[in-house]
Order: structure tokens, then sequence, then C-alpha cells
């Protein structure tokens, strides 16, 4: 069995709101491709979750969520 995210594979869908300005954030994908495009293949969670930022198109604000793993 594979362990794989649940916002990765688009099985859930993550509806944000930022904090700031209540505007729907943008999902920026799992925070190794945020910060090194190259870095895909680097395992980093967050208390077994995958981390992934979502930024608000209108304020720029961004924030961390954390996506469930399943067994498939």
């Amino acid at each position: 069995m594979e362990r794989i995210c649940l916002i990765c594979n688009s099985m859930v869908s993550e509806n944000i709101n930022c904090p700031n300005c209540e505007e729907k954030m943008t999902d920026l994908g799992r925070i190794q491709e945020f910060r090194d495009a190259y870095g895909n293949a680097e395992e980093i969670e967050e208390n077994e979750k995958c981390i992934h930022y979502f930024q608000c198109p209108i304020c720029k604000t961004y924030k961390k969520v954390l996506g469930d793993y399943v067994y498939m």
C-alpha cells in the first residue's frame, strides 16, 4: 500500500479563506516544492501530515495547511 496526500491528489477540496481579508486562498503546493523546485522528492511533514502553502491572491498572506494521508 502506498501513502498519499488527499490534497496533493485532489481527493479533497480545500476552501481556505484568508485570515486577513476573507478572500479564497490559492494552493501553492507542498512546502518542499514552494521552497525548492527540485525538492519535491524530499519528505517534509508535520505530525504525519503533508504540509501545503496557501496564498491569498489579494493581500498575499501565506497560510500553512496540513493535508491528511491515506493508504491506497
